[in-house]
């Protein structure tokens, strides 16, 4: 009887010993970029020598901490802010006010940014601005910065403390509909590349800036037909930089320091129609199983069976990466994922946004039925938005979607005309240049936070790139709190001050940088 105790207890011991030793010996890999070596991190030397031209030696810091420069650029954002750049679903009819906000916003551009718009090729491709800055050696790889001009509608602009589009400062923080979806990071891009000319600075590596025009509403009309364009041209980026993660301050359980999260893939996009029908009528008499009934079963249907959820692909990587930056027992617990994996995964699942990460989400949103309420419907019908992980694709989740409705009499088929639909993104490297080129520039802006990989939940025009580019990466220099999380596309749209500091330092080192990177 002793001997199975003892046998018990050794076991669980050896256990003990194997889960503290594999937590206190995690380490994160430090990856060395695979083409070459990155310019010196040195605080005050961004940009290195350049045996071509020597005036490409430019004191970054001393220059962003100039606060006539920040004053200028919370100016400028402000400015932006009032042109009602509002992008509409593909169905609605086009508004020509919405067109004249654009082109009132080009020539804003053009008179706010003289240098830049006179040294560098611009192009227009419907209301998407591609510009073009050349650099001294043709022969490397050319690099892509992306934000988009665009602002979704203000659903209930009564509840906003200023108004929508008004630019205001208000308590601290610089409100206004797209300041963070991404008007801070598009007059960012424009005020560094402007203060760089000034200080006669030329890139080698040619340098593109795409500000798409309906990023919004799926981007078919801007940074689609931009990216067959150079496509046709055979011309392939070194990396692409768009909007996406953030740095995230005390939104992770077991870390406390900021969190920059650099996006190596997104999920996918499609919207997938359920259709009921029935013979219809007068409600007096209604039929034993209307249209109606049938939907909503199947609705129930999908929500009881949610698609399987796992911490894998990139997901898993930023875990890892985190593992060493952890309190206890989350380092314990994420470093031995192979025995805690299920206790992991139903913890993410019972929270909306960590949810999203680890798994492909169904969203039921646009329901139709009869027009009359003493009507019976023909016809009932349900939009459900998918949102797709990685690990699956548009037909397994139509695949998905009829096992769990298990009913032949729905129909269940993707939306087509008129919408956004995309596969899951490629995942890009940790390894290449354009990762640790963005992570560099990070930890100049942010010397405390932890950089880590991770995967992207909302979609992006950078999808069109993924096959044209060594890697397509997602960041912008927003630091977010729970308190601020709900900012974008909510009402109050705001940034405060103080981050507004960091874009410009991020998107001046983050050019320069690129720039001057070998190969």
């Amino acid at each position: 009887m002793l001997r199975p105790v003892l046998i018990t207890g050794l076991a669980l011991l050896a256990l003990i010993g194997v889960l503290i030793l594999r937590t206190i010996t995690w380490k994160t890999l430090d990856i060395p970029p695979e083409n070459g070596a990155l310019p010196s991190a040195q605080p005050n030397s961004v940009n290195q020598p350049n045996p071509v031209n020597q005036s490409n030696r430019v004191d970054q810091a001393n220059h962003v901490k100039n606060p006539n420069q920040q004053e200028q650029y919370v100016k400028h954002l402000a400015e932006a802010l009032r042109f009602e750049t509002v992008s509409h679903a593909p169905t609605a009819a086009p508004s020509l006010s919405a067109a004249h906000a654009f082109e009132d916003f080009h020539f804003w551009l053009q008179r706010t940014y003289p240098l830049t718009w006179n040294m560098l090729s611009v192009i227009q491709v419907h209301h998407t601005l591609l510009l073009r800055w050349n650099g001294s050696q043709p022969t490397l790889p050319p690099v892509l910065f992306m934000a988009h001009q665009d602002v979704v509608p203000a659903e209930n602009p009564t509840s906003w403390d200023v108004p929508v589009f008004s630019g205001k400062v208000h308590q601290g923080t610089l409100h206004g509909r797209g300041v963070v979806d991404c008007k801070a990071s598009l007059v960012a891009l424009l005020e560094a590349t402007e203060s760089l000319l000034q200080n006669d600075f030329s890139p080698k590596r040619t340098l593109y800036f795409a500000f798409g025009a309906d990023e919004e509403i799926g981007g078919v009309h801007g940074n689609k037909l931009l990216a067959e364009r150079f496509r046709n041209q055979n011309t392939r980026f070194a990396w692409v930089l768009d909007e996406g993660h953030v740095v995230t301050r005390n939104m992770i359980p077991g870390v406390q320091h900021p969190v920059a999260m650099i996006g190596i893939a997104e999920r996918g996009y499609a919207s997938i129609k359920l259709t009921a029908h029935g013979q219809g009528g007068h409600t007096s008499m209604p039929e034993l199983e209307p249209a109606t009934s049938k939907l909503a079963q199947a609705i129930s249907q999908l929500h009881k069976h949610p698609m399987p959820a796992a911490i894998d692909g990139a997901v898993a990587t930023t875990f890892d990466a985190l593992v060493p930056h952890m309190d206890w027992p989350y380092n314990m617990l994420f470093a031995n994922r192979w025995l805690f994996a299920p206790l992991l995964v139903g913890k993410f699942t019972s929270k909306p946004s960590t949810n999203a990460l680890l798994r492909t989400t169904l969203a039921p949103t646009v329901l139709t039925g009869s027009s009359k309420d003493n009507v019976l419907a023909q016809q009932a019908t349900a939009i459900v938005n998918a949102r797709i992980h990685p690990r699956d694709s548009i037909e397994r989740v139509v695949q998905h979607v009829q096992r769990a409705i298990d009913n032949p009499e729905i129909r269940v088929e993707v939306l087509q005309e008129g919408v956004l639909k995309s596969e899951p993104s490629p995942t890009s490297s940790t390894r290449t240049l354009g990762y640790q080129t963005i992570a560099n520039a990070i930890h100049r802006t942010f010397p405390k936070a932890a950089v880590v990989p991770a995967l992207s939940v909302p979609a992006t025009d950078s999808r069109y790139y993924t096959d044209i580019a060594d890697g397509v990466y997602r960041f912008m220099p927003f630091e977010m709190t729970p308190q601020n999380r709900a900012v974008i596309h909510g009402a109050n749209e705001r940034i405060t001050l103080d981050n507004l500091k960091r874009y410009l330092t991020f998107y001046r080192a983050i050019i320069q940088l690129a720039a001057n990177a070998s190969p």
